[in-house]
């Protein structure tokens, strides 16, 4: 299919997926402007990364039931105070029910 990306693998050696990585380079290659993030580890790698994807302009979105961190604290902490300033926080079920 013409336009669609294929699998672009990303090795990072820190806790965000920008820093020297090439990940902005090849989604602003490919026209991405908004990014879906989950992962584990909330306020380290998921943070880390939603930060920088919104200061380099993207527009990011984190559904919560996506997202784990090492104690429930660092997680309600970074939803309820971090990531509704820079994303669209979400479920799940409201992600996939908007892309329908």
């Amino acid at each position: 299919m013409e336009g669609v990306l294929g699998d672009l693998e990303i090795v990072k050696r820190t806790w965000g997926a920008f820093h020297n990585t090439g990940l902005e380079e090849a989604l602003r290659e490919h026209a991405i402007d908004t990014l879906i993030i989950t992962g584990i580890a909330t306020n380290f790698g998921v943070e880390q990364t939603a930060r920088f994807a919104d200061e380099f302009g993207f527009k990011v979105i984190l559904p919560e039931d996506a997202v784990t961190a090492l104690d429930a604290h660092a997680h309600e902490f970074a939803f309820d105070y971090i990531f509704p300033r820079i994303a669209t926080v979400c479920t799940t079920a409201e992600l996939v029910a908007a892309l329908d």
